[in-house]
């Protein structure tokens, strides 16, 4: 038996518990946000606030300008006519809405990509996209705040990428390599942890962090109705990608849609926005 399968199966054994410990003792890196972003985000806060003061915050950063624009003329945040310039999207979107747009460029260009788990880090942003127009739109449904149920959706699986940065850069630290199944299982349970450190520490609502917490920690019918909220729109994300995607009187029948005391008929408008959801991961991509 080689030196190295040695070490691999070590590693495995100990898997769950570096995990546990990384976690607990908060030893995984919060990504930082492009100063751009940080400021959009500040600024949200601010009630004497100018579009003139954010796009040129916007500015310093061309990479989120470019992408800012592009993704500001998707179908979901369109006007009818084209976005030409930053000042004109925030006129157009609200302060609101340009904050979502830059949160959604940074976790792409600085937030998800994590080496050795491309695929999964990929997976994981293309389902919280889903799970923010979801959101956003059972929340518009049920007449609940819509900029909540978009920000929770996108952010709500965003301890999945920091924390398979945080475990790869463990194992190249020292020299090991996690048995995958086993760390990929064991960050689909803690990953909601780690989001609602990153959600303090970027200085977002922390009622967004507490609804994203009872995820891993509440059962559906004790969650809080923006969790469950959270709960059915992450399902609806699931099923674009489904290899046979549930009918409109399926949801229905889920015990989450019935506790939202949600009809098939607002399910079926909640499912219209499901090209809209493609075309936010394709622009965002």
């Amino acid at each position: 038996m080689s030196n190295q399968t040695q070490v691999e199966k070590a590693s495995c054994s100990d898997t769950l518990d570096v995990i546990d410990d990384l976690v607990r003792s908060g030893k995984y890196e919060v990504p930082l946000l492009p100063e751009a972003a940080a400021q959009v985000i500040s600024i949200c806060n601010d009630i004497d606030a100018t579009p003139l003061q954010i796009a040129n915050c916007i500015k310093r950063d061309p990479s989120m300008a470019a992408h800012l624009l592009k993704v500001s003329n998707s179908s979901m945040y369109g006007c009818g006519t084209e976005i030409v310039s930053l000042q004109q999207a925030i006129a157009r979107l609200g302060i609101n809405r340009i904050r979502e747009i830059a949160l959604i460029v940074s976790c792409k260009t600085r937030v998800f990509s994590v080496p050795r788990y491309e695929n999964e880090v990929r997976e994981s942003f293309k389902r919280s996209l889903g799970a923010a127009v979801f959101g956003q739109e059972i929340s518009r449904v049920r007449r609940r705040n819509v900029e909540d149920g978009f920000l929770s959706g996108l952010l709500h699986d965003i301890g999945t990428p920091v924390l398979l940065q945080a475990i790869s850069d463990y194992e190249t630290e020292n020299d090991i390599a996690f048995d995958r199944p086993t760390v990929l299982g064991k960050v689909n349970e803690r990953r909601f942890d780690v989001a609602h450190g990153v959600i303090t520490a970027w200085n977002l609502p922390d009622r967004l962090g507490q609804q994203i917490s009872e995820l891993g920690s509440s059962a559906i019918q004790d969650a809080s109705q923006e969790t469950q909220t959270l709960i059915l729109a992450s399902v609806l994300s699931e099923n674009l990608f489904a290899e046979t995607p549930l009918a409109a009187e399926e949801i229905c029948q889920l015990e989450v849609t019935q506790l939202l005391n949600l009809y098939q008929e607002q399910i079926a408008e909640i499912l219209r926005k499901e090209d809209d959801a493609r075309e936010l991961i394709g622009e965002a991509s």
